[in-house]
């Protein structure tokens, strides 16, 4: 068995911040690179999307005990547990769909693409609910999660998919699993604690 290199916090996230990055400025370049990694999932939640999401929950965290007229601890806790479980199953969820319609879409799943797709071009969507969670004044910033289209269009740009219609369909069934699952968790479980 293959021993794994040991990575310090720094080096985690300096090489997530340059993912990001890349796949922001960069995005067709950086999904060669993702697409010829040979990273599981375990790799790709731990070095990428785990520490996003606790970055969304401390944000939330931070959101409801500074910016909040009284200290309420116990809501503070509770609304970053929910945006942390929100983000973690709605990745989760998204991935499930995703894998499930691959093949339906003509888009064969090697390298463990569908979790690709949905793990990193997460990311944009992580980065602005990190950033609406601190500064809540914000909140039009969500709309820069459009782009997150082109970089979904750039991911399965290599795919052998007929039409730039086709694709166009493809793009934004994507998008809609990974920015609306998340949202529906949430409102779900907000829903949960109220009753």
């Amino acid at each position: 068995m293959l021993e794994k290199e040991t990575i310090t916090t720094g080096k985690l996230y300096s090489n997530l911040f340059m993912r990001l990055k890349n796949l922001i400025l960069q995005p067709g370049k950086e999904w060669q690179i993702i697409r010829n990694e040979n990273k599981n999932i375990n790799d790709i939640i731990t070095e990428f999307s785990l520490p996003l999401i606790a970055l969304c929950a401390l944000a939330t965290f931070l959101n409801f005990t500074i910016n909040r007229q009284g200290f309420n601890l116990e809501l503070a806790i509770k609304q970053s547990a929910v945006t942390f479980t929100a983000l973690f199953g709605g990745l989760f969820l998204a991935w499930i769909i995703l894998k499930a319609s691959l093949s339906k879409l003509r888009i064969e799943n090697k390298n463990n693409l569908a979790f690709k797709i949905t793990a990193y071009a997460s990311g944009l969507l992580y980065i602005i609910s990190f950033i609406t969670n601190l500064v809540p004044e914000l909140l039009l910033f969500h709309l820069v999660t459009f782009y997150s289209l082109f970089i979904i269009w750039k991911a399965i740009e290599p795919e052998k998919i007929p039409g730039a219609e086709q694709k166009s369909i493809i793009t934004i069934y994507i998008a809609v699993l990974i920015h609306f699952i998340p949202y529906f968790v949430r409102y779900l479980l907000i829903n949960l604690i109220i009753l």
